[in-house]
């Protein structure tokens, strides 16, 4: 049962004054599967559950990002006498007498979370003088249903040392439906102990950070 106030209802089944007049409601779930219909514009909508609901259901709409939440019920004035009980409110006819109604209670927009990027490098070591190929992998969690652009910045320490390196930009990426994304850096045979390359993730469109933002290779 659900306690509400609204209008009067008069002994036809008529709503009387409001809000002048108003009195208690309530609205009884049904105990019984009803006939209830979702919105048909500007397409159908999907009823979960799919059946012949007797209670609550939802109603999807054809992009799966609004739902609206309704209610197969009968809304009965308590305030009247015993011999009033059958008045059922039914918004959708002139008659409100033995007529059951679906509410619609709350409409409500749901918006994907962003996906959370983060990013890693493997092997993390080089050998000086050597050189090799590292790889970083750049990874988003959650949601991936849209097409993004990952940012990243590279760093290196000591600065001035971007040469030895090839293969870097400042972004990669991602098509819709792909999580992670690979990128191949070349270090030449001119690299030193103490050198090193850090790849951090920058801000953007449609991810967020919070995992791990940043992934360096040395040179021990």
């Amino acid at each position: 049962m659900i306690y509400r106030w609204g209008p009067a209802l008069n002994s036809d089944g008529s709503y009387g004054s409001w809000p002048t007049n108003p009195q208690p409601l309530v609205d009884l779930i049904a105990e019984a599967p009803q006939s209830s219909t979702c919105p048909t514009t500007p397409s159908a909508w999907t009823r979960i559950p799919s059946g012949t609901p007797k209670g609550f259901f939802v109603c999807i709409d054809p992009k799966n990002k609004m739902i609206e939440l309704h209610l197969s019920a009968s809304a009965l004035d308590i305030n009247t006498s015993k011999a009033q009980t059958t008045q059922w409110i039914n918004p959708n006819t002139s008659s409100r007498l033995g007529g059951m109604a679906t509410y619609e209670i709350v409409t409500q927009t749901f918006v994907r979370a962003p996906s959370d990027a983060s990013v890693s490098v493997s092997p993390s070591t080089l050998t000086a003088g050597t050189g090799g190929n590292v790889t970083f992998t750049f990874r988003r969690a959650g949601d991936t249903s849209n097409a993004i652009t990952l940012n990243y910045t590279p760093t290196y320490t000591p600065s001035g040392i971007n040469s030895k390196f090839t293969g870097l930009g400042s972004s990669v990426s991602m098509a819709a439906g792909e999580s992670s994304k690979t990128l191949v850096v070349t270090a030449n045979n001119t690299v030193a102990s103490g050198n090193s390359l850090t790849v951090s993730v920058t801000s953007g469109t449609g991810y967020t950070i919070s995992g791990t933002s940043s992934a360096t290779v040395t040179v021990p």
